[in-house]
């Protein structure tokens, strides 16, 4: 059973919310920001290596980087989203739900190869279970504050 968290990879995210780009970025960068095309992957990559690029879960020695991986895994498998509040300029603004599931997907590959050194692979989703304890979730990186495990539909 791979115990996962769809939120440890929207954690990642805290800087792509628009309270965050307001404060980080200049004027000409936030404007800069929501002009961009996250369709196109040079322009994905550009943004996230600058608002995710401090993250430190690039090498498998580091605490938590199976559970990130595992998060997006599971998000990439299901066809999901990442749970957060965030806008993702070119994709956000495609109406045709089709269309747009096949932006997002695409994104989240780019996202996939931009953190993980390895080639993605799917696994068994029936494989997976989602845990909801709160240090679980907000704290991947830290396993000695875990408490008992709780899971989304019971368990």
């Amino acid at each position: 059973m791979i115990e996962y968290s769809p939120h440890h990879i929207a954690l990642l995210f805290g800087d792509f919310h628009d309270d965050a780009l307001e404060h980080y970025l200049s004027s000409e960068e936030y404007n800069e920001y929501y002009d961009s095309d996250f369709r196109n992957t040079d322009i994905a990559l550009y943004w996230l290596e600058r608002l995710v690029g401090s993250i430190e879960i690039y090498n498998a020695e580091y605490r938590g980087y199976n559970l990130y991986k595992e998060s997006l895994r599971q998000i990439i498998i299901s066809n999901g989203v990442i749970p957060i509040d965030a806008c993702f300029p070119g994709i956000e603004y495609i109406e045709d739900m089709d269309e747009w599931r096949k932006a997002y997907q695409q994104f989240l590959f780019v996202l996939w190869d931009y953190l993980f050194d390895e080639e993605y692979q799917p696994a068994d989703l029936s494989q997976y279970r989602q845990r909801i304890d709160y240090e679980f979730v907000h704290f991947p990186y830290k396993p000695e504050l875990w408490k008992e495990a709780k899971y989304k539909n019971g368990g």
